[in-house]
């Protein structure tokens, strides 16, 4: 009886605490508050909600912390892949209640292009191009047309 009860207050904390985060913006945590536990029906589509969350916004954290490195390359990279994301799980994040918060994430990424000298129609092709050797030559001519030319070795 007591390992039922710690249980049931381990995942309530859980759930508790992903909400806190969730609510301080902080997508990741929120969702590493609850992933890898047995979700129960009635909390499904909020732990999609952070799941959606998480994987957005994971991709923007890494861009700006590639800029702060000055890996420019890489930045471009993550923020592309921002903006997809934000496409791909449109649908899901007007489902689980989170499109305003995936358009902000979005914003800012878009908002963060100017950097690069690209607009949200450029960076969703590039993020659709299948030809990868492409996609590398596209984010270096960029880089260069940007005057960033500070990259990682290949």
């Amino acid at each position: 009886l007591v390992m039922i009860a710690t249980n049931l207050m381990g995942y309530s904390n859980s759930f508790i605490d992903a909400e806190d985060a969730y609510n301080d913006g902080n997508y990741e945590l929120a969702y590493q508050q609850v992933s890898g536990m047995e979700i129960k029906e009635a909390d499904l589509e909020q732990y999609e909600k952070y799941k959606v969350m998480a994987t957005v916004s994971a991709e923007y954290s890494a861009y700006e912390s590639l800029m702060q490195q000055e890996l420019y390359d890489m930045a471009l990279d993550s923020l592309l892949r921002t903006i997809g994301r934000c496409e791909k799980y449109a649908s899901d994040a007007k489902r689980y209640g989170c499109a305003g918060n995936v358009e902000n994430v979005k914003a800012e990424a878009v908002g963060a292009l100017s950097t690069f000298g690209i607009g949200e129609e450029e960076a969703m092709t590039l993020y659709n191009m299948d030809d990868r050797s492409e996609y590398s030559k596209e984010v270096y001519r960029i880089i260069k047309a940007a005057g960033l030319e500070k990259v990682t070795e290949e």
